[in-house]
């Protein structure tokens, strides 16, 4: 008789993106289906498959977590569990038949709220409008599933919050309720909340760092953040002005971030919009 794994299928959960151990048994059926020690794996004796993709070999090969235990450990990486549908395939070719972990990933606690055993959702693609394209995770999800959530967006050491206002599964695109303080770029992480009746300690509002330098003039329908932040440089950076043209400066003292034209006929001041 043959020796094989333990017949029932097993089933296990595990977040996704994220590194994970799975255990299992293996009995002997030519001994009367006692645990079979010892088994000496190799590769292309343990695959994986992502969401029906084609399988793969696993990273890594099984270990028996004790001598003469005939139970064993697969640790898989964060990119063998990077789909919403993850399979294990196990065959110890000539001895041992065919066994199916089957496995289903989510993001913990209701699948928004991110903990620090659990790898973030990243930016695939960033906006310096109001939108975020996220890698791909969210397209089992419903078109809308988000809307109403806050979403944080971490560039860096700086964090950044909207609501959310639309969501397009197949896209994996995000759109804000308004205009990002600081571009999101690819890489930066997220997170997610629930719609909640929220109270802000001021204290924590005001101590924030106020993100990237201005680029240019403020838009008309300017943040308070965006409006804050050009008030400071006005204020506060260099600032030079001639008889026809006032320039305010970046950071830096010598690049220029806005130009207004002024003017006066020896009666009435004028100075322009910021450009």
């Amino acid at each position: 008789m043959a020796t094989g794994l333990t017949d029932a299928p097993q089933h296990f959960n595990c977040f996704y993106k994220t590194s994970t151990v799975l255990y299992f048994s293996v009995c002997d059926a030519a001994a009367g289906n006692v645990f079979k020690t010892g088994v000496a794996w190799g590769a292309g004796d343990v695959k994986y498959s992502l969401d029906g993709s084609g399988f793969a070999n696993t990273t890594n090969l099984p270990t028996e977590i004790a001598t003469n235990s005939g139970i064993y450990k697969l640790t898989l990486v964060a990119a063998e569990t990077t789909g919403v549908n993850v399979l294990i395939r196990i065959e110890k070719a000539g001895t041992i038949a065919s066994k199916l972990l089957y496995g289903e990933t989510s993001i913990a606690a209701d699948f928004l709220s991110l903990n620090t055993a659990q790898a973030a959702p990243a930016v695939s693609a960033g906006s310096s409008t109001n939108t975020i394209v996220l890698d791909p995770l969210f397209a089992a999800f419903p078109d809308g599933s988000f809307v109403g959530y806050t979403i944080n967006d971490t560039n860096g050491n700086y964090t950044q919050s909207k609501t959310v206002t639309g969501f397009t599964s197949s896209t994996q695109e995000i759109t804000v309720d308004s205009d990002w303080f600081s571009a999101p770029t690819a890489g930066d992480g997220v997170s997610f909340l629930p719609p909640v009746n929220v109270t802000v300690d001021a204290s924590a509002v005001w101590s924030q760092s106020e993100g990237a330098e201005p680029s240019g003039a403020i838009p008309d329908n300017a943040t308070f953040g965006q409006i804050l932040r050009y008030i400071k440089r006005r204020f506060f950076n260099n600032v030079t002005q001639t008889a026809t043209t006032q320039t305010v400066f970046k950071d830096d003292s010598t690049t220029p971030l806005t130009t207004e034209s002024c003017s006066y006929d020896g009666v009435t001041q004028v100075k322009g919009k910021g450009v």
